[in-house]
């Protein structure tokens, strides 16, 4: 009907960086300030604010796959575990499951876009040039030195693919 549902106000938790839904909730990410809420989907009333720690600036999109909720994040400058982003997994109940933390990658840092494969795995660009693949229990699988620069799809046979600016798919 384009009219609106619900807003949710804060000045303290900054930008909305990502949203990502289940059935009855609304999650969101609140760039800058390492925070994010669940919030009631039918009325907007906030059930409850997770702080991460170290801090990350969130970025979008948020991603949830059977009832765990994906969060990535951009390192600060002054958190040396974090200099290339993070990716942070809770239970949609927002039980802290596991957090990992990006060592390599250059250009533009952090995460862009996680997707999840057909075995679980989740799949994650970080900086230009590297994609990481992590197991769902947050340890990583494995790592490649690739030049792409937007993020990963999964096809519905299993396959990654990768496309770049460059005007080709690899």
């Amino acid at each position: 009907t384009g009219q609106e549902k619900w807003k949710y106000t804060a000045d303290s938790v900054g930008d909305v960086h990502g949203v990502a839904l289940t059935q009855n909730h609304v999650f969101a990410g609140f760039g800058s300030s390492s925070r994010f809420g669940k919030f009631n989907q039918s009325n907007g009333n906030l059930v409850q604010m997770v702080s991460i720690s170290p801090a990350v600036s969130l970025q979008d999109p948020l991603l949830i796959h059977n009832d765990v909720l994906y969060v990535p994040g951009r390192g600060h400058n002054d958190v040396s575990t974090t200099r290339n982003g993070s990716l942070l997994a809770y239970t949609t109940d927002l039980q802290f499951k596991w957090r990992h933390d990006f060592q390599v990658g250059t250009g533009n840092p952090g995460i862009i876009r996680p997707v999840v494969g057909l075995d679980g795995t989740i799949f994650v660009r970080v900086g230009n040039d590297y994609l990481y693949a992590i197991n769902a229990d947050g340890t990583e699988r494995w790592m490649k030195n690739i030049s792409i620069e937007y993020g990963p799809t999964i096809g519905h046979d299993g396959t990654i693919y990768l496309p770049s600016s460059r005007g080709s798919i690899l």
